[in-house]
């Protein structure tokens, strides 16, 4: 038989144990990111260079930051998307002019805009679930309605 002191600490270590695993959990499929990826076009082009933000719906929530090259984008399992609802917001950049040669106070710099309508970044209208069976989204954005 057992002392009743080595009783008495096996059941208090028990019930604390019991006590950790509802309160930390086991770390399910909530908590899990997923990897997203997908494909952004303007007005029927790929975007050469850009960038895309899932930002989620609900307070609380980390965004998930990507960059688009060749029209095609990737943000991985470690930086992904928790399971939910997010508002998406892309932008990218192109050439202008390049300032420099007849200019003799400007330097070789390159000038760019960024050229994605409000709709799809700072006012954007575009949302998606994100679920590991829905973890896939293209983007056709145009430049009018």
């Amino acid at each position: 038989m057992l002392p009743s002191r080595l009783v008495s600490r096996l059941r208090c270590a028990g019930a604390l144990s019991i006590v950790c695993l509802l309160t930390v959990g086991c770390g399910g499929s909530a908590d899990k990111k997923i990897a997203v990826s997908g494909s952004a076009s303007f007005d029927g082009e790929p975007i050469e260079n850009g960038e895309i933000e899932f930002k989620p719906t609900e307070s609380g929530g980390r965004p998930a930051v990507g960059t688009i090259v060749g029209g095609k984008y990737r943000i991985s399992e470690q930086f992904g998307a928790k399971p939910g609802n997010y508002s998406v917001s892309i932008t990218a950049r192109r050439q202008t002019e390049v300032q420099g040669p007849g200019n003799p106070y400007a330097t070789d710099a390159v000038a760019t805009e960024q050229y994605i309508p409000p709709k799809y970044n700072a006012n954007t209208t575009l949302q998606v679930d994100i679920s590991a069976a829905s973890a896939v989204h293209d983007f056709q954005l145009v430049s009018k309605d």
